[in-house]
């Protein structure tokens, strides 16, 4: 990854002295989730104590929170919620437990609803609710808070449930380790008409294509993980996306409701993943999805008792169906598994070995009724579509899983 160098915010309103401290009145609950949201760049342990900082900044009435690790960052602007201009700088964790601690004993409808204020005075600021008033530990200089990168306007826009539901679908390929941080990532086309989002873990594909009205052509990698976590923070209708560059580095901004996020871009080459999906198979077999996810789960089951855990299951095509044949040390020729009906078209009888864990992902980031696995070979990736035409439908969702090497 690039390296970050944190440098003095320019002081922008602010003279040789610190600027005011500001004041707010929000509900507890509203602090809560910014609290929340805010907490996905905040640096862990071990980092410098100003990466564990929020900066709360108030300005024309509206209270703006602000987290940044030096990698990303997350804005949560609670409207309506300043009561004096100013900016704070407070330990995230600890205005987070303070909150937690003044709700205890209360039911949960009353301590959501809860009014807190929270006020500067000489000897710095105070955080009063339902009686209390509590001295609230905060850094002398908000100066010292890291610059953050140019928040932009979207340069795409998209439906962000869908984008949210696209988005999970395609993180699920993406590798959770550290033995290939590029591969941690996903790989985002922003095309004038479509976002088109890739993942990969070397044992898995996820690609998925959804509508997006933009203005401009950019591919950039973001972190999965990340871009997962967030996602699930955002609100609003519309989802706003935009690649900058700021002093060489490029920046993903991310933009809902009241919500904004910054991603540091990956840095490297993602691997070349188009040849991996078959333009076309020797095979296609459509099934009822929940009954093939049912059958994984089972033989999933029998093979790690009798066979250990890592050990592939079978997909076994005959012309009359399907079966999820689990794997045993010994006479697996004696093994039989109950047989599904399905729809197959070419050739009808084959045996392909599967991680089951990774098959019982699949299956899970499909919804519909049914689902349809197109096959080669025993030796090469089959993929899964929703339709039997979703090799030859560009927007479709689409994962590929490699085939395990099974013997008798």
């Amino acid at each position: 990854m690039s390296t970050i160098t944190i440098e003095r915010p320019s002081t922008e309103a602010v003279e040789s002295t610190s600027p005011p401290a500001g004041a707010f009145t929000a509900r507890r609950a509203d602090l809560i989730e910014a609290l929340t949201s805010t907490s996905l760049a905040v640096a862990k342990r071990g980092s410098l104590p100003i990466m564990g900082q929020v900066l709360l900044t108030c300005r024309n009435g509206d209270l703006t929170m602000t987290t940044f690790d030096g990698e990303f960052a997350v804005i949560v602007r609670l409207p309506g919620a300043a009561t004096a201009d100013g900016q704070l700088l407070l330990e995230h964790a600890g205005l987070t437990k303070t909150l937690a601690a003044i709700a205890k004993g209360e039911r949960k409808a009353d301590a959501d609803a809860m009014t807190i204020t929270v006020i500067s005075t000489t000897s710095g600021p105070v955080l009063a609710a339902s009686g209390y008033e509590i001295p609230l530990h905060a850094s002398p200089s908000v100066q010292d808070f890291p610059t953050l990168p140019p928040v932009m306007p979207g340069t795409h826009v998209v439906d962000r449930a869908a984008f949210s539901q696209t988005a999970a679908r395609v993180l699920v390929a993406a590798d959770r380790g550290d033995t290939l941080p590029i591969l941690t990532g996903v790989r985002l086309t922003l095309e004038r008409d479509s976002v088109h989002l890739v993942a990969t873990d070397r044992y898995r594909l996820a690609t998925a294509r959804l509508s997006a009205t933009g203005t401009s052509d950019e591919t950039t990698l973001v972190l999965g993980a990340f871009l997962g976590k967030v996602l699930k923070r955002m609100s609003g209708q519309t989802l706003s996306i935009s690649v900058d560059n700021t002093d060489g580095t490029r920046w993903v901004t991310w933009s809902a409701g009241q919500t904004t996020a910054l991603t540091l871009e990956l840095a490297g080459e993602y691997p070349k993943v188009a040849s991996i999906i078959p333009a076309n198979t020797e095979c296609t077999v459509t099934v009822d999805r929940k009954a093939l996810a049912a059958a994984t789960i089972k033989a999933a089951a029998i093979t790690k008792a009798a066979a250990g855990a890592n050990t592939p299951v079978r997909l076994v095509v005959s012309p009359a169906g399907i079966t999820v044949a689990p794997s045993v040390e010994t006479g697996q020729g004696q093994v039989r598994a109950p047989e599904l009906d399905a729809t197959i078209t070419g050739i009808t009888e084959m045996t392909i070995g599967a991680n089951p864990t990774f098959l019982g992902d699949m299956l899970a980031a499909f919804a519909g009724e049914t689902i349809t696995l197109h096959l080669d070979t025993p030796s090469k990736p089959f993929v899964a579509t929703n339709e039997p035409t979703g090799l030859t439908d560009p927007g479709a969702y689409l994962h590929v899983l490699m085939p395990v090497r099974v013997t008798d």
